[in-house]
């Protein structure tokens, strides 16, 4: 009545599905590690500078940015969500700060988006 009792193709759809979301977990981890590093290595590579306001900033900036990017227009024009940073602060220190900060390769900037560019990061495949 039942007949066939083969289980195999089951398994099989199964084994794929686990694959499948074994995959996505390893890259959402793999995300999150990045974003840890790259908070870690900004803080280490900022020691110094962390107990001026200065510092602090570029800190903040970069755990912001982190695992994300912004269009510099956005940033020099007060609208992006870095641009907090910089409210009561001169146009000519947030560009000091990038300049800064893509000098000791914090950031990459390409055409007109910034992001997190450690170079520590290209180890990590997503």
């Amino acid at each position: 009545m039942w007949g066939d009792n083969d289980s195999t193709p089951f398994v099989a759809f199964a084994r794929h599905g686990l694959a499948q979301e074994l995959d996505s977990v390893r890259r959402e981890a793999l995300a999150e590690v990045k974003i840890i590093a790259s908070r870690d290595y900004a803080r280490a590579a900022l020691s110094s500078r962390l107990d001026t306001s200065s510092g602090r900033r570029l800190l903040s900036f970069l755990i912001i940015l982190a695992g994300k990017e912004e269009a510099l227009m956005e940033l020099y024009s007060g609208s992006g969500p870095l641009s907090g940073l910089y409210r009561d602060i001169s146009k000519r220190t947030l560009y000091r700060d990038i300049d800064h900060l893509k000098e000791n390769a914090l950031i990459k900037i390409e055409g007109d988006i910034i992001e997190a560019g450690v170079a520590l990061m290209s180890q990590f495949p997503a």
